[in-house]
């Protein structure tokens, strides 16, 4: 910040400028002491737990049940109800969508990953039987030209000899977001003749003959809408 003095600057003596009080040296963005394997970053995994509420149907269902095995890795194919990803399938699984590798990107700027589950749910049969399905979107990733990959920074600051110190560590990663919709019905007969009935009634409103006395022609007159 500004402290308000008015100081000859470091770079001509002989020119004044506005003095500014931080931390230095600045921030160099162009350092990385530390990368993640990538083999280490793909068996990370992440857990899902949530709960879908179906109000006029008066039904509330997880997609962690008591029978779920917490053993297991989430596959499209062959293990599509494990509330459990690898970050591996995940970024696989874009790279496949993309049709490019986009691993490598993400490793070193991080990205901003969507997780859509989605709940289509046929309640004419037992609710247990359903389970959302899932899909992966790439929102960020470190080829962004404008502002690539997810980072943020945090600071250690100590003292030492009567010295303020602070260490700015500047952090790049993966941000998943979580996104939900849902759709469910059970199919009632009541609500079946009401439709038909009301789609009678729209097609045809009235006929209407008219016979003239004198000319003897006929006008039949229907309104649909």
């Amino acid at each position: 910040y500004y402290t308000g003095n008015c100081v000859p600057s470091l770079e001509a003596p002989s020119n004044k400028t506005c003095e500014i009080e931080g931390w230095c040296p600045e921030e160099y963005s162009a350092s990385t002491e530390y990368q993640i394997d990538k083999s280490a970053l793909n068996n990370f995994t992440v857990y899902i737990k949530s709960i879908a509420t179906f109000l006029k149907l008066g039904l509330t269902l997880g997609n962690v049940r008591p029978e779920t095995n917490f053993s297991c890795l989430f596959d499209s194919s062959t293990n599509p109800k494990c509330p459990i990803f690898e970050i591996g399938y995940i970024l696989n699984y874009i790279s496949k969508k993309v049709g490019e590798d986009v691993e490598p990107a993400l490793l070193k700027d991080g990205g901003l990953i969507e997780i859509e589950q989605k709940w289509l749910c046929n309640f004419d049969f037992d609710a247990k039987r359903c389970f959302p399905t899932y899909d992966f979107r790439l929102l960020q990733s470190g080829n962004d030209v404008l502002s690539p990959g997810i980072n943020y920074r945090y600071v250690h600051k100590y003292r030492s000899n009567s010295t303020d110190y602070r260490t700015l560590i500047k952090v790049y990663g993966l941000r998943f977001i979580v996104t939900t919709t849902g759709q469910g019905g059970r199919f009632n007969i009541v609500n079946l003749f009401v439709a038909i009935g009301s789609g009678i009634g729209f097609m045809i409103i009235a006929s209407i003959l008219l016979l003239h006395p004198s000319l003897q022609f006929v006008f039949v007159l229907s309104f649909v809408m």
